[in-house]
């Protein structure tokens, strides 16, 4: 199978590929193309309401060794939970995406809102890749309706993580009731 390839009927064909490749969740075959653009299946899938949660091992990364995955389209966001590998420290415990997801019967498909999170739980964040939004929008890859949709998406975001006390865990029980935390 070619890199990025889904062992599916949810292919690419019709749909737009950006820069960032974003993801492609098969629900039917639990397959993920992922950010990196390869194809990897999961080990786990749950859909709950208009959440989406998945977990996989990454057998091809220096710094992960697992991921976990929360696609929440009503808030344009996207939570991940890396599990560092032991030789490496934790850089921070969740990485939180300003993405668009739109749904196609079992397919999931994330297109890149251009900000991200970096959140040490309980106790602070740092925002990541401002600059790409400005160059994005420079570039006309991204239009202004969007990315006023990812600033209030973010604005959002931080609000609730100031509410309590900087703790994803608690976000997400509150934006993702019922899936694992």
């Amino acid at each position: 199978m070619a890199k990025g390839a889904l062992p599916t009927a949810c292919n690419m064909r019709g749909y737009e590929v950006p820069r960032n490749p974003g993801l492609l969740v098969d629900v039917a075959t639990r397959h993920v193309r992922d950010r990196d653009g390869g194809s990897h299946p999961l080990d786990d899938l749950i859909i709950s309401g208009d959440v989406l949660y998945y977990a996989r091992p990454v057998n091809d990364s220096v710094h992960f060794s697992y991921y976990e995955r929360w696609l929440v389209p009503t808030h344009g966001l996207v939570f991940s939970r890396p599990k560092f590998h032991p030789h490496i420290e934790a850089a921070f415990d969740w990485y939180i995406e300003t993405d668009f997801t739109s749904i196609d019967g079992g397919c999931w498909q994330v297109r890149d809102g251009y900000l991200d999170l970096e959140v040490w739980e309980g106790s602070h964040y740092h925002l990541a890749d401002a600059h790409e939004l400005g160059e994005g929008l420079a570039a006309g890859e991204i239009p202004v309706s969007e990315t006023v949709y990812v600033l209030e998406a973010l604005g959002r975001l931080c609000e609730a993580l100031k509410r309590t006390d900087c703790s994803v865990r608690a976000v997400l029980a509150e934006y993702a009731p019922g899936l694992p935390l």
